[in-house]
Formats: structure tokens, sequence, C-alpha cells
């Protein structure tokens, strides 16, 4: 019983404790993410997200893989196989990952280690290690999965040519575009692609034209161009 509750006591303080307390924070808020998701509560697992500083006051940035300003963490991710599958379930094993590596190297390390700042250093060392070392354990974990999800993805592809969805970022242009599509369930978040002169927005109905299987894009164009 004295045994079991000390190892509680320094499980307790290892994961409440500089670095593997990063991991605990990052693992709890992406499992509480998820569980949003899941109840849909929260939507995250889009293709991309519509975060675009494009000074129209709506507070969007864009991080898809072809903007600018995400290329290196959309060019990261490909590079280490972390896509196929809903980001919030990357980012969750990842976590987890990072943080079980963490925890073993701080448990079998530490007690070596003198307080104070070489601590903190160590602990720094520590923290980009256990990163490092969850990036290609997540891709080897997620694997498996992908064919679940790239299949119901082809699925859906062949059944909503021609529908309508509603943009939902705040424009749409050749590299960058999001909207929903109402599929009777939980709904699909599409990535959507027109020309950069055209006037789509957030809210606009559009007719889903023609899928792009080389970067998951959809063409569109206005309803009410298609409809006249």
């Amino acid at each position: 019983m004295i045994a079991l509750s000390y190892l509680l006591e320094d499980f307790l303080q290892i994961v409440t404790s500089f670095p593997a307390i990063i991991y605990s924070v990052l693992l709890t808020v992406t499992i509480i993410l998820a569980l949003l998701t899941i109840v849909g509560l929260f939507d995250i697992d889009g293709p991309e997200f519509d975060l675009d500083f494009d000074g129209d006051g709506d507070g969007d940035v864009d991080f898809s893989a072809d903007a600018p300003t995400a290329e290196g963490l959309a060019g990261f991710m490909l590079a280490w196989g972390l896509t196929g599958v809903p980001i919030t379930f990357v980012f969750s094993t990842l976590s987890l990952v990072g943080w079980v590596i963490c925890y073993q190297l701080v448990y079998f390390t530490f007690d070596y280690i003198p307080d104070g700042l070489l601590e903190y250093l160590a602990g720094a060392v520590i923290l980009v290690i256990s990163f490092f070392a969850s990036l290609p354990i997540t891709a080897f974990m997620i694997k498996p999965l992908k064919g679940l999800f790239s299949g119901a993805q082809a699925k859906s592809n062949k059944h909503i040519l021609g529908q309508v969805a509603v943009i939902r970022s705040s424009k749409v242009t050749a590299t960058f575009g999001e909207a929903t599509f109402n599929d009777g369930g939980a709904g699909l978040l599409l990535r959507v692609r027109n020309s950069d002169d055209n006037t789509l927005k957030k809210g606009d109905a559009v007719v889903l034209l023609q899928y792009n299987k080389t970067d998951g894009t959809y063409l569109v164009i206005p309803e009410s161009e298609f409809t006249q």
C-alpha cells in the first residue's frame, strides 16, 4: 500500500512538473476537443481552417495546406505521414505518445540531474526529444486508419456532385475555400475552389461541380449561376 502511494505521488509529481506538464495540458485539451467533436459541439476536423487575416474583421486565419502562412506546418505533417485522418485524432495521438515518452525519460533521468538550471535545461532537451520521437510512432499508429477515412470520403465524393453546399470561409479562391454540405447527418466539411475574381463569401450557396482527387478539393460555382 505504501509502495503504491509512493508510485502515485511520484507519478503526479512528474506529470504536473516541467517538462511533462506541457504534454499533460496538450493531451487534456486535445481529448476535450475530440470529445466535443464527437458530440457535434466543436468542429476542427475539417481539411483546412478558415482563419484568414484579410482585414475583413471576421477574425479568420487561413491554415489550409496551400496557404502561404501554413505551408511549413502542412508540409511538416505531410512529410511525417500525419495526414489522412481527422486532425483532432492526430493531435491527440501525438500528445499521448509524446506524454508517455516524456514521462519515461523524466522518470529514469531526473534523479541524476541536479536541481535548478540544469534540470530545466534537461527538461527542454527531453521535451524536444519526446516530440520528435513521437512523430514516427504516431504516423505508424494512424496509418492503418487512413483507409477507413479515405474510403468513406471516396464514397461521399460520388454522391454529392451536383448538390448544393454553403460557403463557411470568408472567401473562396483558386487556392483556398471551405464549405459545408448537409448530408442528413453530422454534415461534411469540404475544401472548395473557384477563380480568384469571384465574389463568393461566407453563407453563399454553391453547386459542387467537380472533384479533384489530387488535392481533395471541389470546383464550385454560385448556385445562382448554375440555375440560370
